[in-house]
């Protein structure tokens, strides 16, 4: 194939990674993504060096704890935002 059709593939991955990632940092070649342990839920410290860190997207792996961690998890994740931008 042309080099047009050949790189398809990756300018797709890339649009994509950027609806759900956002912008691409300049300094780093990847972007990363980091699942949530269960003790997340009780050490808002967790969150807040994943932010400093510039970590992109968290997961929750909704197979372990429960609605409540989750809720706490999401609560020190939006207050590491705040503090971080």
């Amino acid at each position: 194939p042309g080099s047009a059709a050949f790189f398809a593939g990756e300018r797709m991955l890339e649009r994509q990674a950027a609806e759900v990632l956002g912008p691409a940092n300049p300094q780093r070649a990847t972007r990363l993504m980091v699942t949530c342990p269960s003790t997340a839920a009780d050490a808002p410290h967790f969150m807040l060096d994943l932010a400093r860190r510039g970590v992109e997207a968290v997961r929750i792996n909704c197979a372990h704890d429960d609605a409540e961690a989750w809720g706490r998890m999401i609560g020190h994740l939006r207050a590491a935002e705040a503090a971080t931008g």
